[in-house]
């Protein structure tokens, strides 16, 4: 047994395992709840349902769900981040059901999650601190929210690779090698495909923690940060270029406007009352909003005990670990744009409107706030002699930790799964009205206003036609065979919605499609007598150009990781000697 505790292996595998015990009680409603009622209750199960669809459908990127909004389609995934929903489908394939995919899912994201910052934490502090900072995180306030108030999924998942990524993005620069970066990239290029308001205010605030680390290890600008990120952004094209460059296409547009963002500032006194839990929403301009706002009590105990410390003791109280500086400084710079005094900050910078809501910003301040809870931690067990000692302080800070507030405890709001085990797709085509994400992600020609769902039944296999006779069946995934008998030429209309990239066909010869007017299906002249035409998905430009980025970028992260296993065995080969003269 001493042999075993002599070893750093175990050791690291002990704290890390430890703190991914406590974590997992953070979690552990997953494991006996079938749904709860959260303010997106029904979203997530019916969107990996779609994703699932649309990969069966021959649509792998899910651009183009066709079992949503009654068969009529939607482009959700085009816009909509599918990092979570493709993690989904993964375990979906291995036999789930879609709400255990799901929930699977989330487990696996917050144990990255507690790796993730357990690494970071390592790289500065001991095993003991870096293993206070990964359960803080596993405990941090916004998470709980997103899990079981708002059912925020997608935020919670990019929230989870954040720590990921920084740690792997630090790790690189910290010993000068690049390939580690590049797993960092890739980690925050999952990051980005998972939530887009995430990532646009996480991205640069890795960049300026990486490019800290960088000034802090070797006094001048370290050419990896921006290599990493710039790595991250473009294996992450195929998501976001077509999202952006196309966003004119759907009813995004308020999205990307913003306007909300002036009435949900959060209130100073809001984010220290610790012990307030509510399943409400944010109200404008209230100071008492249904659900919490706090950064978590522990965080505020732990960096206050650290800070006071070194101001009591001054110079003798040691030198501040480097995460307690960095997480204190860069938590308190991200939790001023929450509060009401930095509105004209969101008016001066129109693009971090598309965050909506300000209150979304306490995920990242989360992230480093639990950073330094483990510098604080570190700090304090600096100025205990034994090792005994620091493992007591280590309990203390872990039970106090997991067990105050006592809100999670609380459990949470049970119901009934709208979706459920394997649906068919027709299951999913009758009853898939707009929870899957609301008429904002709709295509731009569909009049939502004056769209009403009693003008056109479910989804018909038949297209609408006024003179003759119209059959249609689906010949091979992500195809539609249209059999048309008219009595004289006219305009038929599918019963599918119109969007760029559909293509339809007669004879090799390319048909043109328009938007029937008000409800947005796709309409097509057809002459008299019998005819056959082939309607398919295709990609657009933006999607081609989009995934080629992707791909190109994926090449050259290959490239790399070979270029430089290559430099390390040449490096690492023995030299011959030099040949003896003899005498």
């Amino acid at each position: 047994m001493r042999s075993i505790l002599r070893n750093d292996t175990s050791k690291e595998l002990a704290a890390l395992g430890l703190a991914i015990c406590l974590a997992s009680i953070a979690v552990r409603q997953f494991f006996f709840l079938s749904d709860w009622d959260t303010h997106d209750c029904d979203m997530y199960m019916l969107r990996q349902a779609a994703l699932v669809a649309a990969m069966g459908d021959g649509q792998w990127m899910g651009r183009w769900c066709s079992v949503l909004d009654f068969g009529y389609g939607y482009p959700l995934f085009r816009y909509y981040g599918p990092g979570l929903y493709f993690l989904g489908a993964g375990f979906y394939a291995l036999g789930l059901g879609i709400a255990e995919s799901v929930k699977t899912a989330m487990v696996f994201l917050a144990l990255i999650g507690v790796g993730g910052m357990y690494g970071l934490g390592r790289i500065f502090c001991g095993r003991l601190a870096a293993a206070t900072g990964a359960i803080v995180w596993a405990f941090t306030p916004y998470l709980q929210v997103d899990l079981f108030v708002r059912g925020a999924f997608g935020e919670y998942a990019a929230l989870q690779w954040l720590p990921v990524a920084a740690c792997l993005y630090l790790w690189g620069i910290e010993r000068g090698r690049f390939s580690i970066v590049l797993f960092g990239a890739i980690a925050h290029a999952c990051l980005i495909v998972s939530h887009a308001p995430v990532a646009l205010c996480a991205t640069p605030l890795l960049l300026a923690l990486t490019l800290w680390s960088g000034l802090r290890r070797y006094r001048r600008f370290d050419w990896r940060a921006l290599a990493g990120i710039g790595a991250a952004i473009a294996l992450s094209a195929f998501y976001w270029l077509p999202a952006v460059a196309d966003r004119n296409l759907i009813h995004e547009t308020r999205l990307f406007l913003g306007g909300a963002h002036s009435d949900h500032f959060v209130h100073l006194s809001q984010m220290l009352k610790v012990f307030f839990w509510g399943y409400g929403g944010s109200g404008p301009g209230r100071r008492h909003d249904g659900m919490t706002f706090s950064v978590g009590l522990a965080q505020v105990v732990l960096i206050s005990l650290a800070w006071l410390f070194l101001l009591v003791r001054g110079r003798r109280g040691g030198k501040a670990p480097w995460p307690l500086v960095a997480g204190t400084v860069l938590g308190l710079a991200t939790l001023f744009p929450i509060l009401s005094p930095s509105k004209r900050l969101w008016e001066m910078l129109p693009i971090v409107q598309y965050l909506q809501f300000p209150w979304r910003l306490l995920g990242p301040a989360g992230f480093f706030l639990a950073w330094a809870a483990g510098g604080a931690l570190e700090l304090l067990s600096r100025r205990i002699a034994s090792a005994g000692r620091r493992f007591a302080l280590f309990a203390v800070a872990a039970l106090f930790v997991s067990a105050c507030p006592p809100w999670h405890w609380e459990k949470a709001r049970e119901q009934l799964p709208v979706v459920s085990g394997r649906p068919t797709d027709d299951f999913l085509r009758s009853r898939s009205w707009s929870p899957a994400g609301g008429d904002e992600y709709l295509p731009a020609a569909v009049d939502t206003v004056e769209k009403f769902r009693s003008q056109y039944p479910p989804w018909q296999a038949r297209p609408m036609t006024a003179h003759g006779m119209a059959e249609m069946k689906k010949s091979r995934p992500g195809s539609w065979q249209i059999d048309l008998d008219l009595d004289r030429r006219d305009s038929v209309v599918v019963g599918i919605y119109w969007f760029p990239g559909w293509r339809l066909e007669t004879d090799g010869r390319r048909v043109a499609t328009w938007p029937k007017r008000k409800y947005g299906l796709i309409v097509f002249g057809a002459p008299a007598g019998r005819s056959r035409f082939t309607l398919r998905r295709e990609r657009t430009w933006t999607e081609i150009l989009g995934d080629g980025v992707s791909t190109t970028a994926a090449l050259g992260v290959l490239t790399a990781f070979g270029l430089g296993r290559f430099r390390r065995r040449v490096r690492m080969r023995p030299k011959e000697a030099p040949p003896v003269a003899e005498p």
